[in-house]
Order: structure tokens, then C-alpha cells, then sequence
């Protein structure tokens, strides 16, 4: 079990900072939320796995007002900050680790699966699984939408990123927006820290969610952030009765 506390530590500065840490954060939360606009019906049935404050619910509340969603986290200090940005809205908000067994008993027949931000700190066998999880949850022609940091191919895209990241952090520090308590906690880490970034490849990852069941679809990438997933296909629906 991973050990959430520093999220708990985090989670009243986590709104203000975190978007001003992250290169593209709120132009990837705008797209997928305008995606999930677009595909989903009204009354859709969402989850948000290690939905943190609720960020992505949040920006598609006017695109779904009637959407209902449930909420994984494994802090419960996030889970309070997201119900309470979703208005009532929130059909249930569960405490735990989304790559462990024991949520999926409980999410089934989906409209949507939906995350940002979380599945570059579980390994690649975590990711796998969750992948799979995801699948059986759906309903036919339901989506899997991830935002999220991608391994970036090649030295020059490296060197690109790498640059483009530290610009970005070096003019939020400058400003102001990124507050000294949040940098100590979320870039000074010390070594062993289980939440290390483990991205994926976004090529590899589409092979996973092809091999889960689901139809792979790319929607935005630019550099090492990306917005990506998969359609259920009847067969994988039906896999999950």
C-alpha cells in the first residue's frame, strides 16, 4: 500500500501550485474536459481515478451538468476538496489506491474513465493492470481518457522538454505562483521516495490499452504531456457480466 500522507500534507496548496508546476496542465485539463464534453451523454456515469481536488470534474460541469461521478483517491483530505467542487454531484467517493483489487469490485457499467496527472507515478505493470480494470468497467462504446506525462522519444524532444520544463519552473518560481511550501514537498524529495515519475512510452501504452480490450485513440500530445485512451468494443462489455 502506498503511503498517501504527502498528499494530505499537499492538498490545500495542491489547486494553486501544481497547474503552475506542470508545462500544458491547464491546456490538457481543457481539452479533456471539452472531450468529455463531446462524448458523453448528460446523465453519464464517470470515474475519476486519483482525482486529487476534482480538477477535471470541475472544468466539465458545465459540458455534463448532469454527468454523476465517482471519485477514487488515496487521500482523504483531496476526496473532501473534490466533492465539495462537485456540487453534489458525486455518486460515491472511495479512499484507496486504484491500482489495488479491491475498488473494481465495486465499478461496473461506466460511461466513462477519466485521469490526469497520476498514472506517471504507478509502474508499468500497475498500469497494465489498471488498464485492464478499466476495461471490464466500461459499458459498450464507453471511453478511457488519460492525461498524463508520456516518455519523451529522441535526444532532441528530451533536450527540448527538459528546457521547456525548466523554463516553466523557473518563471512560476520567480513570479510567485509557486508557493516555497509546495516546491519543498513536491521537488525536493529524498531518495527512495515511493512517488517517483515512471512514465510510459505513449506507443507502448496504446499497445496496452489495445491488448486490455479497448479500441486506442490519441487525442493530443505535445512533447512529454498527452491526452490518450481507448473506446470499449462490444466483446470487452461483454466480458464484464
Amino acid at each position: 500500500m502506498r503511503d498517501f500522507s504527502r498528499f494530505e500534507a499537499m492538498a490545500d496548496l495542491y489547486d494553486r501550485n501544481y497547474r503552475h508546476a506542470v508545462p500544458f496542465y491547464d491546456e490538457l485539463h481543457q481539452i479533456l474536459a471539452t472531450t468529455i464534453g463531446h462524448v458523453l451523454s448528460r446523465q453519464a456515469l464517470v470515474l475519476d481515478l486519483g482525482c486529487g481536488t476534482g480538477e477535471i470534474g470541475r472544468r466539465s460541469l458545465t459540458l455534463v451538468p448532469e454527468a454523476s461521478w465517482v471519485l477514487v483517491d488515496g487521500s482523504e483530505a483531496m476526496l473532501r476538496r473534490a466533492r465539495a467542487i462537485l456540487m453534489g454531484r458525486v455518486r460515491d467517493a472511495l479512499v484507496g489506491d486504484f491500482t489495488g483489487r479491491d475498488i473494481w469490485s465495486q465499478l461496473k457499467n461506466l460511461d466513462a474513465v477519466v485521469s490526469s496527472f497520476a498514472f506517471h507515478a504507478i509502474d508499468d505493470n500497475e498500469k497494465r493492470l489498471v488498464m485492464e480494470n478499466v476495461a471490464n468497467a466500461l459499458k459498450p462504446g464507453g471511453i478511457f481518457l488519460i492525461g498524463d506525462l508520456v516518455k519523451v522519444k529522441g535526444n532532441t524532444e528530451a533536450m527540448i522538454y527538459k528546457s521547456l520544463v525548466k523554463e516553466n519552473m523557473d518563471r512560476s518560481l520567480k513570479e510567485g505562483l509557486l508557493e516555497p511550501a509546495f516546491f519543498e514537498k513536491e521537488f525536493h524529495r529524498k531518495e527512495g521516495d515511493s512517488w517517483e515519475e515512471m512514465p510510459a512510452g505513449l506507443e507502448e501504452q496504446l499497445e496496452w490499452i489495445s491488448r486490455a480490450g479497448l479500441e486506442p485513440v490519441l487525442i493530443w500530445k505535445y512533447l512529454g504531456v498527452a491526452l490518450f485512451g481507448g473506446v470499449a468494443r462490444e466483446s470487452t462489455a461483454q466480458r464484464s457480466n
